[in-house]
């Protein structure tokens, strides 16, 4: 009997096989009808990764062979198939389902202000427009109260905080600061380019609004960058370089110059914020441009050379390209300027 039941136990060790844990495929359904952004994820667990073959059961199979997550499905049925570490193969089938679409996408919030004439005064205005919801709303002004209008008025400056509710039930927070206009001063830099043509053609101008830029931490500015026209048809191209009194580079602004006439002219770039409206800041540059449609050169003054270069902290140093340096002439002038190739 002990004979027995010992060969009953080695037959049994030969004719069975290993259990391992089954293998999931974790799936997200699509954002909505004939959308195709489902998603599978195959649990690597003792899966061979280099072994995965994704696959969409349809007339016209599409095999993938990828270790990485299944992206970009459509609604439809799929398998996955793949060796384990231990060496056996498996298929896994699955579902990828068309979802509906969430009553919030595209829920978004902007505020849009006007600024008080004084911290007195506070005749500010701030006003939440309401993108792709489902009116009625209600608005959750923080520190005013709940309103049933987008819109208060006769506000103080200061920040302020809206939450919005649409009649789905979506929320959204939005932001924005009603400023003392009677402190808004540094409004306007004027850059002038061009002096010393003769004869000149004239004054071209250009405009460009920043409200971010520290007017008053303006140091210099230069012409870093001209794109030279091939015909009277076509736009000078420049980039301003605006510097703080670092030397460092603050901003650049690309503008256009169109309908120079022939001949030496004279550029004015002009910086400016509507929202600013007391001080006007010039910086003069000491630079022309000479246009003839066959390119555009800076202009030399051959009466005038150059004797000595220093760095931005006056230390004596050789002409450099890409760089902004001092350059001295021997007839006592310095200019401050960018360096081209």
């Amino acid at each position: 009997m002990k004979k027995l039941k010992q060969l009953f136990l080695t037959l049994f060790s030969v004719i069975s096989v290993p259990v391992f844990s089954q293998t999931q495929v974790y799936t997200t359904n699509t954002s909505g009808p004939n959308m195709c952004d489902g998603t599978a994820t195959l649990d690597c667990t003792n899966v061979d990764t280099l072994s995965i073959i994704w696959q969409q059961i349809a007339q016209l199979p599409d095999i993938i062979p990828s270790a990485f997550p299944f992206a970009l499905l459509c609604a439809g049925n799929y398998s996955v198939t793949y060796y384990t570490t231990s060496g056996y193969q498996d298929t896994l089938f699955f579902t990828i389902l068309e979802g509906v679409p969430s009553p919030c996408q595209g829920y978004e919030l902007n505020m849009s202000t006007t600024n008080s004439l004084d911290s007195i005064t506070c005749d500010g205005i701030a006003t939440v427009t309401v993108i792709n919801g489902l009116a009625p709303f209600s608005y959750n002004w923080i520190n005013i109260g709940t309103l049933t209008t987008n819109t208060v008025t006769n506000v103080c400056p200061g920040a302020y905080y809206c939450e919005v509710t649409d009649a789905n039930g979506c929320i959204d927070v939005t932001y924005g600061e009603v400023l003392d206009a009677s402190q808004l001063t540094g409004d306007t830099l004027v850059i002038n380019g061009g002096s010393g043509c003769s004869p000149s053609v004239g004054t071209s101008t250009a405009t460009l609004e920043d409200c971010f830029l520290d007017f008053y931490s303006v140091d210099t500015a230069f012409i870093s960058l001209i794109n030279y026209p091939s015909n009277p048809m076509d736009s000078l191209m420049v980039v301003w370089s605006v510097v703080d009194s670092t030397g460092m580079s603050m901003s650049n602004y690309t503008v256009y110059y169109p309908g120079l006439g022939m001949g030496c002219n004279e550029l004015q770039f002009i910086l400016y914020c509507f929202q600013k409206s007391s001080t006007i800041h010039t910086i003069v540059m000491t630079s022309a441009v000479s246009v003839s449609y066959s390119g555009i050169e800076e202009l030399s003054d051959n009466s005038k050379q150059l004797i000595g270069v220093s760095d931005l902290m006056g230390r004596s140093c050789s002409l450099e390209s890409g760089k902004i340096q001092i350059l001295y002439y021997n007839d006592g002038s310095t200019e401050k300027r960018f360096v081209h190739e």
